[in-house]
């Protein structure tokens, strides 16, 4: 919050890549675009606000047929529709900010990219771009993207795993007026992915630790000591004779039981899970 500019933009992509990289991920591509060039495309054809909100929604859903359709429907000349038609193939290095320029009638805003050329150059000093691919037909539908826009993408999975972008006058909605970019990673997807390629790391199974009426002060002692280790751990919630802890703790899958009571703590392996990936 509060940097503008390339060098920012730049660094939180550059973050993005680093964080799929440390969980795992090599094979991937974040697609960079700009929420301004297509904008500043239709507007330059004179289209109306709901054209405009139309043709960005097939955009986003990559539904080129439907697109090709809606196009040819607009009242635009032969060649304003061809340009409009040929934003999904602006896609590679820089050379695809060459053919968008080309694109753009005379006269017109292209800061946009010119926004993302500054870009692309900081992300060569990070040497990050092998990941990075340029696509100024990427919309992201939410509408307080101000600046670049990204999206990263895996084998095997038709949505993305992590996207964000540039939102310069959405913290003012909550009191600060100030610019501000970032990304949030998709969990649910990323874990469908690392799953696939067996890249998850082996869970061992938790330790139970349950309590009498008199053993729940030492209980939780014990799981916060084992949780500081980075064990996992289940707490039972009430009190239980030895007995029920055992029940409780084979039906969690645990393969040890910690039982706290007057007398002390004492260990008790469960034979009904052992074998486990932890036990």
């Amino acid at each position: 919050m509060g940097a503008t500019g390339a060098g920012s933009d730049a660094e939180m992509i550059a973050l993005a890549v680093e964080v799929l990289q440390t969980v795992g991920l090599r094979e991937f591509t974040l697609c960079l675009g700009h929420s301004g060039f297509l904008e500043n495309l239709l507007t330059a054809y004179g289209l109306a606000p709901q054209d405009k909100v139309n043709i960005k929604a097939l955009f986003n859903r990559k539904d080129f047929v439907s697109l090709k359709e809606q196009v040819h429907m607009l009242p635009l000349s032969d060649e304003a529709k061809n340009n409009i038609l040929r934003v999904p193939t602006l896609r590679g290095g820089r050379a695809a900010l060459q053919a968008a320029r080309e694109l753009m009638p005379t006269e017109q805003d292209v800061s946009p990219l010119a926004t993302l050329e500054e870009i692309w150059d900081v992300l060569e000093e990070y040497g990050v771009t092998e990941y990075v691919t340029l696509d100024l037909g990427l919309v992201r539908l939410l509408d307080y993207y101000t600046g670049m826009v990204f999206e990263g993408y895996t084998g095997g999975l038709g949505y993305p795993i992590c996207g964000g972008g540039r939102y310069d006058q959405l913290l003012e909605n909550f009191g600060p007026e100030l610019p501000a970019v970032g990304f949030a990673v998709s969990l649910d997807y990323l874990l469908a992915v690392l799953a696939r390629q067996k890249k998850l790391p082996v869970m061992a199974d938790p330790v139970f630790v349950a309590y009498d009426t008199d053993g729940r002060a030492a209980a939780v002692a014990a799981a916060q000591a084992l949780r500081s280790k980075r064990d996992r751990v289940i707490v039972d919630v009430t009190a239980a004779t030895e007995k029920e802890a055992q029940t409780r703790a084979v039906a969690h899958g645990a393969c040890r039981l910690l039982y706290y009571s007057s007398a002390g703590g004492k260990e008790v392996e469960l034979q009904e899970n052992k074998g486990g990936a932890g036990c």
